[in-house]
């Protein structure tokens, strides 16, 4: 016991179990020749039979070292092919989290779209509602204007376009209708006024207009007598120009005297005719044997042509040449001028 390490419990040299101090007993041994050779025999016997169970159980083991070796071969193989499967599959995980990425990246736009979606169709809401109550406003304005102003509506009309926007509730629809009565009966008021102003206006344009259409008819018969005096004094003023003894250059005056209307309305009317009007005429030669004519104005000038004799192809006398004509022209419009023309021997109006 005292050979026996400290820290091991206890063992019998001999049966190897385990002791106590306590069970402690001294045992003496005594050696002897046949003793010994026989437990050599037998210790020999059971080491061959030991040495056999070694080498089968070696070539056990050897036939199981060689079967784990293939298996293991086999392994390390699935091993190679499970790490290139593991290798592809992390490629293949890799790109799906690109693509999970991507996804969620357009999930997120997505959804700020959807969110902005959301904020516009509330505000387009709020918007609609608004117009609603627009549209209905002024669906009961225009139903108030139409209990107004249409005078050939029917009861069960009235009472539609009464109740729009009141829905079952008669105490507005009533209140709709007393209010477009009164609107109407103040229109009705003020539409009588007018009519009344606008007929006593009518009254005294009318009795103004029979005023201006005698004027005009007064004004239009004195036009006529002053255009039968311009005219005879023009004609009288040609026989003395046409006379065969007058020689000499004479001076002629034509005087048109108008008279100013002693009413105010007739001064329009006559900013036509001027008070004086005084041509002198001369006796100048311009061309001899032609006819010049001039254009008048409105309806005091007139033409007043002397149609020159026209003697045969083959004979032409001296004295038809010398013939002296006139061709006089009325009023001028613009100035109130009267202008003459000249034969061969006579002037022109300076």
């Amino acid at each position: 016991m005292e050979y026996c390490p400290s820290d091991k419990k206890a063992t019998c040299p001999v049966c190897k179990q385990s002791c106590s101090q306590k069970n402690l007993t001294r045992l003496y041994f005594q050696s002897s020749g046949d003793a010994t050779r026989l437990y050599s025999e037998v210790d020999a016997e059971a080491f061959a039979e030991k040495v056999n169970g070694f080498e089968a159980m070696l070539g056990g083991m050897e036939a199981l070292i060689g079967s784990i070796t293939s298996t293991l071969q086999s392994r390390q193989l699935r091993i190679k092919e499970l790490n290139q499967k593991l290798s592809r599959w992390k490629e293949f995980w890799k790109a799906e989290e690109a693509r999970n990425e991507e996804v969620r990246n357009e999930n997120k736009s997505l959804e700020r779209l959807v969110l902005q979606k959301d904020q516009e169709l509330l505000r387009k809401s709020s918007e609609c509602l608004k117009l609603e109550e627009r549209s209905l406003m002024l669906a009961k304005e225009v139903a108030a204007l139409k209990l107004v102003t249409d005078l050939n509506l029917g009861e069960e009309e009235m009472v539609k376009l009464a109740s729009i926007g009141h829905g079952a509730n008669h105490a507005n629809t009533v209140d709709v209708l007393k209010s477009s009565l009164a609107h109407r009966n103040k229109s009705y008021k003020e539409l009588m006024a007018q009519c009344n102003s606008l007929g006593t206006a009518e009254a005294r344009a009318q009795q103004k207009l029979d005023k201006a259409n005698e004027k005009i008819k007064s004004l239009k018969a004195r036009l006529q007598e002053l255009e039968r005096a311009v005219e005879e004094k023009v004609n009288g003023t040609l026989r003395t120009f046409k006379a065969p003894n007058v020689l000499k250059p004479e001076r002629v005056n034509i005087d048109c005297v108008v008279k100013n209307s002693s009413s105010v309305d007739n001064h329009s009317a006559n900013k036509h005719l001027q008070g004086h009007q005084s041509v002198a005429c001369l006796r100048d030669p311009i061309l001899p044997g032609h006819f010049v004519h001039e254009v008048a104005s409105r309806n005091v000038s007139k033409w007043c042509r002397i149609a020159e004799q026209k003697a045969s192809p083959s004979v032409t006398t001296q004295a038809q040449i010398n013939k002296r004509i006139l061709i006089p022209v009325g009023a001028d419009g613009s100035e109130g001028r009267i202008k003459v023309l000249r034969a061969h021997d006579q002037y022109s109006v300076g």
